[in-house]
């Protein structure tokens, strides 16, 4: 980027106070623009305005004897240097300092000599409006003042408007409650919307004691530097010689041209921009330096450039050519589920997306910097809040059947959450965990449970469960067991021999779990989730068991089905991906036990997920979003580890494990979005990409855990967590966690 804070911007004092340099930076140059000075004429030879003067400049009186546009005077000189001084490294710098000036000379021959100085008739005035108009100048600044205007100047303003030229005038500089009688010309109905009155403010952005207040015309009153202002001088009358000559001036004639430049500005950087548009932004978008709003003194304030350049009113991004359909940028979010990791967050594919405000001026976003990334650290008061063992009873009928009924309620999450604002903040709603099981035949067994996980149900008979002594428990069961809040299953698990025998359960949630079976932050406030739309889940899964002495080998498959969301991943506008996902599974588990106290287990998940009404091997086609296409998506997930009972005391047990979230590795998904446009047609230009939803690293996750009974009522846990490429991020963080429980019964 190229360095435009210089010794030659400096010395330019009014462009810092108006924020040229973030114009400057993002492109604006006022390139192409004319910009029409009906003044006192410009020095042609001086160096500041090599190649800036049109060659359709002029003299616009009739009666000179010698027809010139050369200045005599300076104001013209001064004038058009403040709009348009070359960046050469030397003297100062225009506003817009790649544009070119239209120099009309409209000054009374002789009258500049004169002890009152220069005066212009309403004729020449006219004439060189409508010379301008005719040559076109995208805005005209008239740094002049008088108690009133002819009605030929107002036809020719009137003529300006009617082409879309704005004009710019001086306020004038007798300390008034109002502009000058001159720049009425604001308020006639016909040109209002064309015409910008400027007063002057000083180095510190108070208003000028010289300088005219807004007055009766504050609704088109902005104010700009105009005070000492430093710009080129006509070389003839200056001692300094050739190339060194500029002067110092103060009045609202000096403040005018700051706010004509800025105009050129906007008219370059936004070619489909009206000049009435350009005028309603400068004024929407200035600093208010007086009261609240617009006011008599300042009236809508002092132009900021850097404001101008943002985004003024409703953004959208268009989705065809002509931007007649668009998705609002308000609208749109997405929360990335922990499974992606940071495919979405980090895709180039999203850099560069164009997107236009409410005046259909073109800005350049990266929409990646908008998605909400599953944040990598654990939850931690959630873990420590999971029910592991649910107190309840059993019920005996008859010689062979038995139910068991157990609950949890946590009455002490009000409590907890009184403790401080902190704590409130970590709190869950308190979720009720209910179970019902019953043995229904020597071989069957039928349970119903409300909030626990699908996992802890089907193992309820499988006896003591190795992912039960994690704190991770959930990422070592079936991550689509441990996807949704407020669960309810039913299973049924038969025996069909010694060794054999088979599971059966069907799931359904109401919506994504804060904990997911995977991480939240550990600070819930930092998890802004705007999307509102509900969604769930239902999940039908059949599990395979076969059991041979020390050993027992599990292949469960299953398949899921969201509503509303795409492996836990939400999102809406111009981020959908549909309204919901199948996903199918194949998980094999196994456990070996080499006595009462010691076993080793392991666990490997792959599945397929697509969008709904995908076909096998196809792209899923998708309206109203940027997303055009997502292939199926493979995921796969493991764990393994050792457990080991009566390691340093009687009761106690310590565990290992090794771990891999949930984690996509592959698929792709398509993009058509808008990269440029043509401006000739006002067309936007698309571009097809493609974007890898798998994410740039692997979580590793190492769990380390020991609990001990202290008594029959009270039991103690701990867990070290290590975490590596946390949120299967590249090189990303390493977390270490410790987790406390204690148990006790009362």
């Amino acid at each position: 980027m190229e360095n435009f804070d210089t010794a030659e911007f400096r010395r330019s004092n009014g462009l810092s106070n108006i924020n040229a340099l973030a114009a400057f930076d993002a492109g604006g140059t006022g390139e192409g623009v004319i910009v029409g000075v009906i003044d006192t004429g410009i020095d042609r030879e001086h160096p500041e305005f090599a190649g800036a003067i049109s060659e359709l400049s002029a003299d616009v009186t009739l009666d000179r004897d010698t027809p010139t546009f050369d200045d005599s005077d300076g104001h013209g000189t001064i004038v058009s240097g403040i709009i348009a001084a070359r960046r050469n490294d030397t003297g100062t710098l225009g506003v817009a300092f790649q544009s070119t000036i239209l120099a009309l000379r409209a000054d009374d021959p002789g009258s500049c000599e004169t002890e009152d100085g220069c005066s212009f008739f309403d004729r020449d005035i006219a004439r060189g409006i409508n010379q301008a108009v005719r040559d076109g100048a995208r805005v005209i600044n008239i740094s002049l003042g008088g108690e009133g205007f002819g009605f030929s100047v107002l036809q020719a303003v009137r003529n300006a408007a009617a082409n879309d030229v704005m004009v710019v005038i001086s306020a004038g500089n007798d300390s008034e409650i109002d502009p000058s009688g001159f720049a009425f010309l604001a308020d006639d109905p016909l040109t209002r919307d064309h015409v910008l009155v400027v007063g002057a403010t000083n180095q510190f952005n108070a208003l000028a004691d010289f300088s005219n207040r807004a007055g009766q015309l504050a609704e088109f009153f902005l104010v700009a530097p105009g005070e000492d202002i430093l710009a080129p001088f006509p070389q003839e009358q200056c001692e300094a010689g050739p190339g060194n000559c500029f002067a110092r001036a103060s009045g609202t004639s000096f403040a005018a041209p700051h706010v004509a430049g800025a105009v050129a500005l906007l008219a370059q950087m936004f070619p489909n921009l009206s000049a009435a548009e350009i005028g309603q932004i400068l004024r929407e978008t200035a600093l208010d330096l007086g009261a609240t709003g617009v006011d008599g003194e300042f009236g809508n304030g002092l132009i900021d450039l850097a404001a101008a350049l943002q985004p003024v009113g409703t953004t959208s991004i268009p989705t065809n050519a002509t931007a007649s359909r668009m998705l609002p940028t308000d609208g749109s979010a997405m929360t990335s589920s922990a499974a992606f990791g940071d495919a979405f967050s980090a895709a180039r594919a999203l850099d560069g997306v164009l997107m236009i405000d409410g005046f259909r001026r073109s800005f350049r976003l990266d929409l990646s910097q908008s998605i909400e990334r599953a944040p990598a650290a654990l939850a931690l008061q959630s873990l420590v809040d999971r029910p592991r063992h649910l107190p309840g009873g059993d019920l005996a009928v008859g010689d062979v059947a038995r139910f068991s009924f157990s609950a949890y309620d946590d009455r002490f999450a009000q409590a907890r959450a009184a403790l401080s604002p902190r704590a409130a903040a970590l709190e869950s709603p308190a979720r009720p965990v209910a179970f019902l099981s019953g043995q229904i035949n020597e071989k069957t067994r039928a349970s119903l449970a409300y909030g626990l996980s699908p996992a802890r149900v089907i193992k309820s008979g499988q006896g003591p469960d190795p992912a039960e002594d994690f704190a991770l428990s959930a990422r070592i069961d079936t991550p689509f067991l441990a996807s949704a809040a407020d669960q309810r299953t039913v299973a049924i698990h038969q025996r069909l021999s010694g060794m054999l025998s088979f599971d059966l359960a069907f799931v359904e949630g109401d919506g994504p779990d804060g904990n997911g079976g995977q991480s939240l932050s550990l600070d819930r406030l930092a998890l802004d989730r705007r999307i509102d739309d509900p969604s769930g889940h239902r999940l039908a899964l059949a599990q395979i068991n076969l059991r041979f002495g020390g050993a027992l080998i599990a292949v469960q498959a299953g398949t899921q089905a969201e509503n509303g969301s795409f492996l836990g991943t939400q999102s809406e506008g111009a981020f959908a991906l549909g309204t919901g996902a199948n996903s199918q599974f194949l998980a094999l588990d196994g456990r070996y036990a080499f006595s009462d106290r010691f076993e080793i287990f392991g666990r490997y998940l792959m599945g397929s997920s697509s969008l709904d009404q995908q076909g096998s091997g196809q792209q899923t086609s998708l309206g109203g979003s940027l997303f055009s296409g997502i292939d199926k998506v493979r995921t796969d997930s493991f764990a393994f580890g050792l457990r080991h009972a009566g390691l340093f005391h009687k009761g106690d047990r310590a565990g290992f494990a090794v771990i891999q979230p949930l984690r996509v590795r592959g698929g792709t998904a398509s993009l058509r979005v808008p990269v440029a446009r043509d401006f000739d047609q006002d067309i936007f230009l698309f571009e097809d990409r493609s974007l890898s939803l798998a994410p740039t690293g692997r979580e590793i996750d190492l769990e380390f855990s020991y609990g001990l009974s202290l008594d029959h009522q009270t039991r103690i846990e701990t867990s070290l967590v290590q975490q590596f490429e946390a949120g299967h991020v590249d090189q990303g963080a390493s977390i270490t966690s410790v987790l406390l429980r204690l148990h006790t019964r009362f």
